[in-house]
């Protein structure tokens, strides 16, 4: 099974690194180095492994508000 569709897995994949990778390997693949030029069926196989990394993250029923997300960073040390 390809990496973007773990996320239709019984139970939630524990190793980050696939994940990455899956994206990196798209990315290079597309000769590209950010989302935006990617195409709609390479972009759905980006959020598959996107909803995987964000649910070893932040739990699997998770709702990520990015406003909130950027001032709980913004604030934080980072330098720990």
């Amino acid at each position: 099974m390809r990496e973007e569709y773990a996320f239709d897995s019984p139970s939630l994949p524990c190793n980050t690194f696939p994940f990455l990778g899956r994206i990196g390997e798209i990315l290079e693949t597309n000769k590209v180095n950010n989302f935006e030029p990617l195409s709609a069926s390479e972009r759905i196989k980006v959020r598959g492994c996107m909803w995987v990394l964000m649910a070893q993250l932040y739990g699997q029923m998770a709702t990520i508000d990015l406003t909130n997300e950027w001032y709980n960073l913004h604030g934080a040390d980072v330098t720990e």
